[in-house]
Formats: C-alpha cells, structure tokens, sequence
C-alpha cells in the first residue's frame, strides 16, 4: 500500500534506500541480530549494554523488524539482562506499519522461558502483546503468579519452541520475527524450519569483548550457504564505527 502521510513516506523511502525493496511482503521467519568480530576474527553477537556500540542505523533496522512482525519471538532471558527493555517503535515507523502493512494491532511479544528466575514487574511484561511461553511443567506459584498480574501465558507444544514457531506458520501467520541471540536462534538454522530472511548489523571495527558477546554466530560463508549471496548491502559511518547493513533471504522465501 502507498503510505499517506509525510513521515511514513519517508520511512518507506529509507527502507529502499537501505534495502533496495520495500519490504513489504511477508517474511515468514525473520532474524535481527546486531553482530561484531571477536578476537579470533569470528562473529559474536553483541549483548546490549550501555558499553554497546550504538548505531542509528542498527536501531532503525530493529524497529523495521518489530514493524513487520505479527509476533515478537525472544528468550526469557533477556528480562534479566536488559531491565529498561520496551518493544515500542517510533512513531514514524508506526505510521508506515499501518499505512503500509495494513498492520493496526501490536505485535504478540513471546518470551520463552522455563519459568525460573522471571522478573514480573519488567516494564516489557506490561506492554501490549507480551506472553510467557513456558513448556508444560513450570515451577511452584508461576502460574498463580502471571494470572495474578494478568500476563499471557502459552504452553510450547511439545515443549519446543520449534514446535510452537511451526504452529504459528500453519495459522497462518504472516511473519515471525526472532529477536534472540545464537542459543535461541540456532534450532532455526536447521531442520525443516529455518529462518527466511536475515536482517544482519555488522559493527565494523570494533573487537567484540567476552563481556559484551552473546554468543558465536554463523560465519559470511555458512551465512551464503544457508541463503546464498546477499539481497543487499548498506554501509553506514555510525558512532565512530562503519556499520554493514545486509539482508539475507532464502532463495525458497516468498516462492508462494
């Protein structure tokens, strides 16, 4: 759809100057990872912190990805590590999600967690959307406790997140966005359902430390086997660093 106000048009123009596409049509399975060399010259993905190189770019990437989705898919875990953590986007961005997408609901936040350690009062917990997705046993009170503050609650089928991110796609949903770090986003990069696009921050420059890797990722040349060569590149000079902005999508996405 054509955006009707002057902030979406701007953003739909943006998005075609980064990506060369619109970005409009559904992605299925989505990842978003911000990533930067280790030590060894490998890729680790960056934990966020306020020592965390930031990039104008990067956060405009996150939001575009949190636009297109129907569903947020993200760990647990990342209530204990980012506590002022909120899934909102700007309202521009908004603007283009609901002029262009036709989206008008907020995005379900899934949290995947074994129910252990969860910081209720987190701010994201509170959020349109927000659900915890445990397996069938949880620990003693959890459930008392989320119906108490009225938090969502699903139960993974099988106990799997692959189990529930199957379920997802055959009720049709359109995209799925994953918003998690190597651990979680592993199981996704083999078997029958793998992820169909990658959206990829790549802070050039900067020597990943152990205290702010998230973990090892995927190499450029496992990345082009998975999806082959890049849709696109983008570089941009943010915060003292260059940044490459690329976009990886599977050559079976969007076949339907």
């Amino acid at each position: 759809m054509v955006p009707t106000t002057e902030s979406a048009r701007l953003v739909a123009e943006k998005i075609r100057h980064i990506w060369r596409d619109p970005l409009t049509r559904p992605a299925r399975l989505l990842h978003v990872m911000a990533v930067a060399s280790r030590v060894d010259g490998s890729l680790g993905a960056m934990r966020i912190t306020p020592q965390t190189p930031s990039s104008a770019t990067d956060r405009f990437s996150l939001e575009i990805a949190r636009a297109r989705a129907d569903i947020i898919l993200t760990s647990g875990a990342i209530l204990r590590s980012e506590p002022d953590l909120q899934h909102a986007i700007a309202p521009p961005v908004a603007a283009w999600r609901h002029e262009v997408l036709r989206k008008t609901d907020p995005p379900e936040v899934i949290f995947l967690s074994r129910g252990q350690g969860i910081p209720f009062d987190h701010p994201a917990l509170r959020q349109p959307g927000a659900t915890l997705a445990t397996g069938s046993a949880t620990p003693d009170g959890f459930m008392d406790e989320i119906h108490r503050r009225g938090i969502r609650h699903r139960t993974l089928p099988g106990n799997s997140p692959r189990a529930l991110v199957d379920q997802l796609l055959s009720e049709k949903t359109r995209t799925i966005t994953l918003e998690c770090g190597p651990s979680t986003a592993a199981q996704f990069y083999r078997g029958r359902i793998r992820v169909d696009e990658l959206m990829l921050s790549w802070c050039q420059g900067f020597e990943l430390p152990d205290s702010l890797n998230a973990g090892a990722v995927e190499s450029p040349a496992q990345l082009r086997h998975h999806f082959g060569p890049p849709r696109s590149e983008y570089t941009a000079d943010d915060s003292s660093y260059r940044w490459r902005f690329s976009r990886w999508v599977a050559p079976r996405a969007f076949d339907s």
